[in-house]
């Protein structure tokens, strides 16, 4: 299991921006790419991409998977947004995760099927509860 941590670039600003929020996506391969389902949602195919907020909920996810193709990555929010930009994505945010047979299994939750304006809003709240600690 191997976690990439990818340095922010620094900025002149002491305050952490909301793009600046790390978080945490499965990839898979050699060529770590994301790992992401396909789904037809509004009569149009799309994908669904799992992002986690916290470290430790991916790293614990890909111990109980054993499956060394599978690998987390750190990406900022900003990132991710110049990542997706041109795709058709929705988000899951820190999905219900079961191990079956060695497959993942999501279950639904209440964060399924997020544009990346609702997860940047979650994600948003999230950190500033975090920041108020």
């Amino acid at each position: 299991m191997v976690l990439v941590h990818r340095e922010p670039k620094k900025k002149y600003n002491s305050e952490p921006s909301i793009r600046d929020v790390a978080l945490y996506l499965v990839t898979t391969g050699p060529a770590k790419n994301i790992w992401t389902m396909s789904t037809m949602s509004k009569r149009e195919l799309i994908e669904l991409m799992p992002v986690f907020d916290k470290e430790e909920t991916v790293v614990n996810l890909l111990v109980e998977l054993q499956e060394k193709t599978y690998q987390a990555t750190t990406v900022s929010l900003g990132r991710l947004t110049t990542m997706v930009k041109d795709k058709k994505v929705l988000f899951i945010l820190n999905p219900n995760v079961a191990i079956c047979d060695g497959q993942m299994l999501l279950k639904e939750g209440p964060n399924w099927h997020l544009p990346l304006e609702q997860l940047s809003s979650l994600v948003s709240v999230e950190q500033q509860k975090l920041q108020e600690k």
